[in-house]
């Protein structure tokens, strides 16, 4: 038997002498690393995804209504912040001349609802494919802040659901429609 390094250092035997076929481990393995690749790469391609499509629903009319019709706490100037992990990034949500504005990276502004998760868990939220309530209660997304106040915006999120997936497929970025 002939005995072959793969290129995460395991030692594979093969099958029969001669054969040059990776064993099927080796194949579930990558395999198993595609999936567990994060969505987004970057810092820099979280923004142009996320940060991008949150500029876009900015301008909605529900938006604006939503702006109109919420204050902001006392000591409070921003009204959420998402804070994402793997990769490290931030996207928050203010008010500029009565518009709701999206600032991505580090800031000084103050948010009254901080949304804690990892960029892949933000990625499944926006889709659709992540309830709310229960990210929460698995804690695969923790909030700091009133939960009544981010109660409030999911109705809303229904129409913005399938706004992400359309935004996705209008960049050329259809490929993250299967994450």
């Amino acid at each position: 038997m002939n005995d072959s390094v793969g290129a995460d250092g395991a030692i594979a035997v093969d099958e029969a002498p001669g054969s040059r076929r990776p064993p099927a481990e080796w194949k579930n393995e990558r395999k198993k690393r595609r999936i567990d690749m994060p969505v987004f790469q970057s810092e820099q391609e979280l923004y142009d995804v996320l940060g991008r499509f949150f500029e876009r629903v900015a301008e909605t009319e529900e938006s604006k209504e939503l702006i109109a019709s919420t204050e902001l706490g006392p000591g409070y100037d921003a009204f959420v912040q998402y804070v994402f992990h793997k990769p490290e990034a931030k996207i928050t949500w203010t008010a500029e001349n009565g518009a709701l504005k999206i600032v991505c990276g580090e800031t000084g502004l103050r948010p009254e609802l901080v949304f804690e998760q990892t960029a892949d868990v933000g990625h499944k939220f926006w889709l659709g494919k992540l309830d709310l309530q229960q990210a929460l209660a698995r804690q695969q997304i923790k909030v700091q802040g009133p939960l009544v106040n981010a109660l409030k915006v999911l109705p809303q999120l229904d129409a913005i659901y399938p706004a992400y997936r359309e935004y996705l497929q209008e960049i050329g970025r259809d490929d993250l429609l299967q994450r």
